[in-house]
């Protein structure tokens, strides 16, 4: 009985540190996934590129990462604050580079006709597609998403800042929140005759 007891405290500590981080935290990270909807929905509907709906959304996963960990904050709230913040303005470039091969390939094939027939001849020489290769082709397309912002070069500087912006938001949001404890406080006075 006594043995099990501790089990039960462990996997209670356990959760006591992993609890907020991991049970309140980590829905953000999909809802963070809202923010780079938003932010594409936006230019494509407008045709205007705001740099400021960075820092909008650095601001919104911020407030979301406080209220989930009940308005601690902390460094590992900044961190995960952080990253989902930039996760969230890169991932808004995926549109943008699938946009951009599809023209490519577009331009491509209008100039070279031949070499669309010459990539769809030979497709049973092709080896079947395995799980190995598809979770490498998913981890480096997500490397380059996450290298977007800096594979323009110095063109992008400005665009650099703005994200620097947008992470100094969700940082400044999330940072550790100090408690206060004042007491004991008199509600009313005794009157004494």
């Amino acid at each position: 009985m006594h043995g099990m007891q501790g089990t039960r405290r462990g996997t209670i500590r356990g959760r006591r540190w992993l609890g907020p981080f991991v049970h309140r935290g980590m829905p953000r990270f999909r809802r963070s996934g809202y923010g780079f909807d938003r932010l594409w929905g936006f230019t494509k509907l407008t045709g205007f590129e705001l740099g400021l709906m960075a820092i909008a959304v650095g601001w919104l996963v911020g407030k979301a990462v406080m209220k989930g960990s009940n308005y601690r904050g902390g460094r590992k709230y900044q961190i995960l604050a952080g990253a989902l913040t930039y996760f969230s303005i890169t991932f808004s470039y995926i549109p943008y580079l699938f946009e951009a091969a599809g023209k490519q390939a577009a331009e491509e094939a209008k100039k070279n006709p031949e070499s669309l027939k010459k990539s769809v001849a030979p497709a049973a020489a092709d080896p079947p597609l395995t799980a190995g290769t598809a979770a490498i082709a998913v981890g480096a397309l997500a490397l380059v998403i996450l290298a977007a912002p800096f594979l323009a070069g110095f063109s992008n500087v400005i665009g650099w800042f703005i994200i620097a912006f947008g992470l100094w938001e969700a940082w400044k949001f999330t940072r550790k929140q100090p408690f206060e404890l004042s007491g004991p406080h008199v509600l009313a006075e005794r009157k004494t005759e």
